[in-house]
């Protein structure tokens, strides 16, 4: 089971503060395992800081890319297709964190 896939009720407070825990099982090789999961508040939390970092450093190189393309004159529409398929402003990513950092 993916982190992912795990139900927020299935975690439960641990002893230590800032930490919660929640048991799993899976199997592998027809052989049964148990696992503890343990979150940390203080880890998720610097991770998010780094993923922010890493995600307004593509936003500058996008919109950096942006003003690029702005100022460059094409002559036909194929041309600046072929320009844009090979920039960041084709991550799929890019205009859903210019919207998001916009507001």
């Amino acid at each position: 089971m993916l982190l992912e896939e795990m139900p927020e009720v299935a975690f439960n407070d641990s002893a230590m503060p800032g930490y919660r825990i929640a048991p799993s099982c899976s199997e592998y090789g027809g052989v049964r395992q148990s696992w503890l999961v343990v979150e940390s508040q203080a880890r998720k939390e610097a991770d998010l800081k780094q993923l922010e970092k890493r995600l307004i450093k593509k936003l500058s190189v996008a919109q950096s890319e942006l003003r690029q393309l702005l100022n460059q004159e094409f002559a036909c529409s194929k041309d600046s297709e072929k320009l844009h398929k090979g920039s960041v402003l084709s991550c799929p990513y890019t205009n859903w964190l210019i919207s998001r950092l916009r507001r």
